[in-house]
């Protein structure tokens, strides 16, 4: 998978930021929470390619539940992971659905990252 610049978005439910758990500086990081759409509304999609400098291609979509960020994702147009963090990203982690989905199954940001950057 080449690199990229992943929009990371944390779980509602997550104690941490994406930041916090990477060890890496902060974007502007749209989440579903933080505007009037949600995913997985396309609209809400939209705005996340409207806000990187990159193209649709080279954004990676992070998320931990199979409707909401993977298949929505990908009907967005965009490469997709699926964390295992909070109680979704487990209980579908294992699913062999969900895992031929997405474009990459981690276990943390910092997995993602690692493997982003070629560091793992």
């Amino acid at each position: 998978m080449p690199p990229c610049q992943a929009p990371r978005r944390s779980s509602p439910s997550s104690p941490t930021t994406p930041e916090q758990e990477s060890g890496s500086p902060g974007s502007t990081t749209p989440t579903p929470n933080s505007r009037s759409q949600t995913s997985p509304d396309p609209a809400f999609f939209d705005r996340v390619v409207a806000m990187t400098p990159v193209s649709r291609e080279e954004i990676l979509y992070v998320g931990d539940h199979p409707d909401h960020d993977i298949t929505a994702g990908r009907a967005a147009r965009l490469r997709t992971a699926l964390v295992r963090r909070g109680p979704w990203g487990h209980l579908w982690s294992h699913d062999p659905a969900v895992r031929a989905s997405a474009h990459l199954v981690a276990s943390s940001l910092d997995e993602i990252r690692q493997v982003l950057t070629g560091t793992r």
